[in-house]
């Protein structure tokens, strides 16, 4: 099934997906995190289903403002660690206000129900030719059998060059960490090193 980004079909859709696993729940609008999990949990086994469905469901329910200051309730720091968090901040019409934070963080908890495993959260920075830093952005990684993906905003790259191509970045470095807060945490030494080459050994094989 191809999902749409329009609410009240992909609502519909939903129904039909939970219908075809003899599932009679009724779904709101919006759905619940539970009731979009279980959606994921159905499409188990089908790639291109769940891609659809992924970016058909943050398109839907959600809204980037790009280059606006975002703060999260209740997590470590300025950053954001639970879909909560998200469902708790600021509201644009009927749709949640996000930055790459959010969508990293619902992006792990949906792609654990269709079967993948989570790898780490991916701090990167983009720097200019003056390795100065210009911009910052989430990115969570996740591995099903011998596959790895990279969630990035409302989309699936298969490489993280690939993810922050469609982002307009073409240099960059990067920390890692088992939480977005983690991962911010370990870039401090890095930005810190800016200008020396000691930054450049950090660079490692996630950019080939």
């Amino acid at each position: 099934m191809t999902y749409t980004t329009d609410r009240v079909e992909f609502i519909r859709q939903m129904r039909e997906e939970f219908a075809n696993h003899n599932d009679s729940e009724n779904i709101p609008d919006p759905p619940t995190p539970d009731q979009v999990r279980k959606l994921f949990r159905y499409l188990n086994g089908r790639q291109v289903d769940i891609d659809s469905a992924f970016r058909s469901y943050l398109d839907c329910f959600y809204l980037a403002r790009r280059g606006v200051y975002i703060s999260y309730p209740g997590g470590a720091g300025d950053t954001c660690e639970s879909w909560s968090e998200v469902l708790r901040g600021e509201r644009i019409g009927n749709r949640h206000v996000i930055d790459c934070d959010g969508y990293a963080v619902i992006a792990v908890e949906l792609l654990k129900e269709a079967g993948f495993q989570f790898v780490e959260y991916i701090y990167a920075s983009s720097i200019n030719e003056y390795w100065e830093i210009e911009n910052t952005h989430i990115v969570a990684v996740m591995r099903l059998n011998s596959t790895t993906i990279y969630l990035s905003n409302d989309a699936i790259y298969n490489s993280l060059q690939s993810s922050l191509s469609a982002i307009g970045w073409d240099r960059y470095i990067f920390s890692t960490g088992q939480t977005v807060h983690e991962a911010w945490i370990e870039a401090l030494p890095m930005w810190n090193d800016i200008g020396g080459y000691s930054l450049i050994r950090r660079i490692h094989r996630y950019l080939f």
